[in-house]
């Protein structure tokens, strides 16, 4: 007789929390109700520029923000373009992407929406080659800058984007937000541990939902706390070696590591 062995079902990893919950629309953006005002406005009136700059700590919504943007426009999946400046700061990658952005989309809209995040990164000739684009742009294209360094972008780029600065969301909105989650979600999550997932998170929603996720069941105020402050050892120390290598202070990985 043949023994079958029962196949084990491994379940599909659920959506993480700070993807599932992203905002769709703007009126589902928290904490950032003068920007969401006047972008709502310049749809209402039709006059919606080709470029912007969205700045920012991290997590505050700037990506998001572009993403809504360019789904007002009427921009499909495929003419959402969006590019990691690390990638594209040298001036040959810039100018590669260029040539594609000349030609209009495929589908209804025709329009392109090029989106490039953390755009400090991208070198004064990069920003040179794109001046053009965003001084005179198609018809079709549209462009938006995200990045935590505003200081890094040249003012030449910064004078013809409709700027936008978003803040650190206040404590008291995402913990409100977080509870709405928690609820919906049906985590077991206490109150108290929300206070501290949004005091920890420092404004920022994205991190405020990790940190939600992480103390489902947690049962310990001890062991939330230690959660979260060892979650946020580890992003430090990442962060501030990054920081160190592209300072321009003459630190290199092989000195630091």
């Amino acid at each position: 007789m043949t023994l079958i062995k029962k196949r084990t079902v491994v379940p599909e990893p659920s959506e993480p929390l700070h993807v599932k919950h992203r905002p769709k629309a703007f009126d589902e953006v928290i904490g950032q109700d003068g920007i969401v005002n006047n972008l709502t406005k310049l749809f209402d009136a039709g006059r919606v520029p080709h470029s912007f700059l969205f700045t920012g700590p991290s997590g505050c919504g700037k990506t998001t923000l572009a993403r809504i943007v360019a789904a007002k426009l009427q921009c499909l999946d495929n003419s959402v373009i969006e590019v990691d400046a690390a990638r594209y700061s040298g001036i040959d990658a810039m100018r590669e992407l260029l040539i594609g952005a000349q030609y209009q989309s495929l589908g209804e809209s025709r329009r392109k929406f090029y989106i490039i995040d953390e755009a400090h990164a991208l070198s004064k000739m990069t920003w040179q080659t794109l001046l053009k684009n965003v001084e005179e742009p198609q018809p079709h294209l549209y462009w938006a800058f995200c990045t935590t360094e505003a200081e890094k972008i040249p003012d030449t780029i910064r004078t013809r984007c409709h700027a936008y600065d978003l803040k650190p969301v206040k404590w008291d909105l995402l913990s409100e937000y977080l509870t709405v989650i928690r609820d919906e979600e049906k985590l077991a999550v206490k109150d108290e541990f929300i206070d501290i997932a949004a005091r920890k998170a420092q404004g920022s929603v994205r991190q405020g939902l990790v940190y939600l996720s992480m103390l489902d069941g947690i049962i310990n105020k001890d062991e939330a706390l230690r959660l979260v402050e060892d979650a946020e050892a580890q992003m430090e120390g990442p962060i501030l070696l990054a920081r160190l290598l592209v300072s321009g202070r003459g630190a290199t990985w092989a000195a630091l590591v």
